[in-house]
């Protein structure tokens, strides 16, 4: 019997070999992407369609066809892995498949058993805005500086953020072409025409005419669509897909105001700051104002008097810094009723020095670059990080501001952070008046999160995924956006030392998912997940459910 059994044993361990070689795949496997290209509003299959096909984790270009008659594309010979797809035709709008704001897309994955065929491929048909800038007496502002905001959903953090610019011709027109769909709010700056360049240096006298025509001075006051010259009251443009949309606005004129500046003078008789830059915060992005500027002199040994004339409205005045001397800033209101502002140069801003480096104690490898971002708008100052791992940042402005430390062009994660001079409270700096010292130890962050998204048990592709760091105050801060490739997987590169809750949400996109208290009851759904700061690979334990929108 003994032999028998062995007999049996024998047997059914060969066909159990059979059988796995059968099922497994060759090595090097070669696959098929293919699929068709149509327009998202018609539905027309759409010819001569570049499609690219770029490997997801590297983000090189494996390779390129087009779409032939039917709008059908076929790239063969893929090696097993994820690609991410890019669509690019004249007239539409150039994308990744079933892309999301800020570039989040559904990678193809291939491999044994993974379909990558039979895909439809959607385009949005461009869009554009057209119209003319002109003032109340109908005359063209030329040359007008054209800004086209929207807000952030892909951060989350909700702000209006610039989109595109453009400039009006000499007759005020303009065209604002290949547009996405979507809501925008449309602001211009502009100069009269009859308003004569002042800005002058030492010694040069500004001009008072031009073809025999007085000097008028009269300014316009930044502008919103449709006539407001306060953007918390513009109303947003409504785009769609393949849409014209004609766009008219018009500015007013309106009496300069005059803000005299007492500036002292450098041992070779210059002024000790230089004609400044003008800005106003428009949503929070800071816009260039063309300022009228001149100098005067009475004495030859005394101070120069700068003459700068804005229309009413709060402005920030940055002066660059000359000869090694640091730059200056100001805020000022000209609202405040009166024709003539006066007051004296400003102080020097603040410098900030400090070091970077790693946990083990050396400095970072690589080009490594430290900045600090606003709270409250999208003024960044940077500053090179040297091979000592030192770093000095000049003229930073008074305000909120987040640490935030990149090397090789990813972001690290803040391990500790110290500040000597500056309030600190979290990762977050409040800079007054005066200079001070920054200590950061960074995380080498090169940990890669992988994880499934399923309904039920089926993988479940283009599914929103978040990945929220434990107690944040507002998810945007520091969260990571994601969304399920086409056999379910997903993957989170560069992910900092932390602890996390990961979640997917079917059409999370339209959730106001940056608010903490929006998101919470979703997170209850999710997984946790630590990322300890020697790891390189992290896999979720268990697959995540898709949650629904609606839930309740």
């Amino acid at each position: 019997m003994k032999p028998a059994c062995r007999i049996v044993v024998f047997v059914l361990a060969s066909i159990s070999v059979a059988c796995a070689c059968a099922q497994a795949p060759a090595a090097n496997t070669h696959h098929e992407i293919s699929g068709i290209v149509v327009s998202a509003k018609s539905g027309e299959p759409l010819a001569n369609t570049s499609i690219t096909a770029i490997q997801s984790s590297s983000r090189k270009a494996v390779t390129e066809t087009l779409t032939d008659a039917a709008g059908r594309f076929r790239i063969s010979d893929v090696a097993d892995g994820k690609y991410d797809l890019v669509a690019s035709r004249k007239g539409y709008v150039t994308s990744s498949y079933q892309q999301h704001d800020g570039g989040i897309n559904t990678a193809i994955v291939t491999g044994y058993g993974l379909t990558s065929t039979g895909i439809l491929f959607q385009l949005e048909p461009q869009a554009r805005i057209y119209g003319t800038v002109q003032e109340d007496s109908g005359d063209p502002v030329p040359s007008a500086q054209l800004k086209l905001f929207q807000r952030d959903i892909y951060r989350g953090t909700g702000r209006m953020l610039l989109v595109r610019g453009d400039t009006a011709d000499s007759m005020g027109n303009f065209e604002i072409p290949g547009l996405s769909p979507g809501n925008y709010v449309f602001c211009v700056v502009g100069t009269p025409w009859y308003t004569l360049p002042k800005r002058s240096f030492p010694g040069i006298p500004p001009p008072a005419e031009k073809n025999g025509l007085a000097r008028l001075d009269m300014l316009y006051a930044p502008t919103c669509y449709p006539d407001t010259i306060n953007p918390g009251e513009a109303q947003p443009v409504t785009v769609v897909a393949g849409e014209q949309v004609p766009l008219n606005i018009t500015l007013h004129p309106v009496p300069a105001i005059h803000m005299s500046m007492s500036v002292p003078a450098m041992a070779d008789g210059q002024p000790i700051i230089s004609s400044p830059q003008v800005n106003t915060d428009i949503f929070g992005t800071v816009q260039f104002i063309p300022a009228q500027v001149s100098y005067t002199r009475q004495d030859p040994n005394g101070p120069y008097t700068a003459d700068i004339e804005l229309p009413p409205g709060q402005y920030e005045l940055s002066f660059p810094g000359q000869n090694g001397d640091p730059g200056r800033h100001m805020n000022i209101n000209t609202d405040a009723g009166s024709s003539t502002l006066t007051m004296t140069a400003p102080d020097p801003d603040p410098t900030v020095t400090g070091t970077i480096q790693s946990e083990s104690g050396g400095p970072l490898s690589g080009t490594s670059t430290v900045w600090l971002e606003s709270r409250d708008s999208d003024a960044r100052h940077a500053a090179s990080v040297n091979p000592d791992g030192t770093f000095t940042m000049q003229s930073v402005q008074p305000g909120v501001y987040r640490a935030a430390v990149s090397s090789n062009g990813y972001l690290l994660g803040i391990a500790r952070l110290s500040a000597k001079g500056a309030q600190l409270r979290g990762h977050s700096l409040t800079v007054s008046g005066e200079s001070f010292q920054l200590n950061i130890v960074v995380h080498q962050s090169n940990a890669t999160l992988n994880g499934i998204v399923k309904r039920s048990e089926t993988p479940a592709a283009g599914v929103f995924v978040l990945l929220v760091p434990t107690g944040a105050q507002q998810t945007g801060d520091r969260a990571m956006t994601n969304q399920s490739d086409s056999d379910g997987t997903f993957n989170f590169y560069r992910v900092p030392p932390g602890k996390y809750t990961v979640v997917a949400i079917e059409d999370g996109w339209k959730l106001d998912w940056a608010r903490a208290d929006t998101i919470k009851p979703f997170l209850a759904h999710g997984q946790e997940v630590r990322v300890e700061p020697q790891m390189r690979e992290v896999n979720l334990k268990e697959s995540l459910q898709a949650v629904p929108l609606n839930l309740q």
